[in-house]
């Protein structure tokens, strides 16, 4: 296997600020999923180990595995969790004054999109970092698979926080279709930032899409 540079991560001294080790573990999460991405790129996902991950970043096991659960989920970039707490709470507790029994909130769909535009706002990702881990994935069926069941379980997560927000059954329909409709924003959104020379971030473009749903509901006539 042809030798990849080794990125150093130093340790923090005791007098680093909570601040500054935060950011060290960002930089040293990063560095693992850009290493991992490389080796899948170069060698394929089964070209490679762990340990041979662990070599090229200049971490050891046990480090890589307080940031990852597998292989599969550094080259993803996903450590296993949802949306953070915060963002949980501030959506479950943003419930609008008017909400009725029996109806959902009307904010709740801006409330959706705001969680999700924070969250990537979170993810140190540049429009060629996305790029890049779409070409990953779709390199290995493996990693396919593994995203699509990701995919799958964030938005159980969703319904199940809907419904906690708005006191009604996950498997409702409009829960459902709620869903459905933010992930659909989502990834009609991830799909244009891949695209060649784009710069515009993803939470721009997606306000993009939801002002042409908005315009195409209001301007349509639906039968009951």
């Amino acid at each position: 296997m042809k030798d990849s540079a080794i990125i150093s991560v130093e340790s923090p001294t005791e007098d680093d600020s909570l601040g500054l080790r935060e950011r060290k573990k960002q930089a040293t999460r990063a560095a693992i999923v850009k290493v991992a991405q490389d080796l899948t790129l170069e060698h394929g996902f089964n070209g490679f180990t762990v340990e041979q991950l662990c070599e090229s970043v200049g971490i050891s096991r046990r480090t890589f595995f307080n940031y990852f659960a597998s292989k599969e989920d550094a080259v993803l970039g996903w450590d296993g969790g949802d949306f953070p707490e915060d963002l949980q709470a501030r959506f479950v507790a943003g419930q609008s004054t008017e909400h009725r029994p029996g109806q959902l909130s009307s904010t709740l769909l801006q409330d959706l999109l705001t969680m999700f535009a924070e969250n990537t706002n979170r993810l140190p990702r540049t429009p060629e970092e996305h790029r890049k881990l779409h070409k990953v994935i779709l390199s290995e069926p493996q990693l396919l698979a593994k995203a699509l069941d990701s995919f799958e379980k964030r938005e159980q997560t969703l319904r199940e926080l809907i419904a906690k927000r708005e006191s009604c059954e996950a498997e409702d329909l409009r829960v459902q279709m709620a869903v459905v409709l933010v992930g659909a924003i989502l990834r009609k959104s991830s799909e244009a930032s891949f695209l060649p020379g784009t710069t515009e971030e993803i939470p721009s473009i997606m306000r993009r899409y939801t002002r042409a749903i908005k315009d195409l509901i209001e301007n349509s006539t639906l039968e009951d």
